[in-house]
């Protein structure tokens, strides 16, 4: 076998690895999600740090808070956005400090 060969079916056997985790994740993950059973969308539905809902995303409170902090920072900053989980939540601003825009 030649090397090539030997990569290409590193790389498959990779793949084939990752496939079966993310399979794996994704079933773990609809497991931890229950059904409200009004119709609204899974996750816990608790409020952020501000009272906003970050329970109708991907992202649990936590995750949203986690990402709200680090994107806060007292250095002059462009603003991108807003984080979207689900709807956007203006009170999780994303910005990149002026000082890191030529990189």
């Amino acid at each position: 076998m030649t090397d090539a060969a030997a990569q290409v079916e590193a790389a498959k056997k990779a793949l084939a690895e990752a496939q079966a985790a993310l399979a794996a994740a994704e079933r773990d993950a609809s497991r931890n999600e229950t059904p409200s059973g009004d119709g609204a969308p899974s996750g816990d539905g608790s409020p952020s740090g501000d009272g906003s809902l970050s329970g109708d995303g991907p992202l649990n409170a936590a995750q949203v808070a986690a990402i709200r902090d680090g994107y806060s920072f007292a250095a002059p900053a462009l603003e991108m956005g807003a984080l979207v989980n689900g709807t956007a939540l203006a009170d999780v601003p994303v910005r990149i400090p002026i000082a890191m825009v030529n990189r």
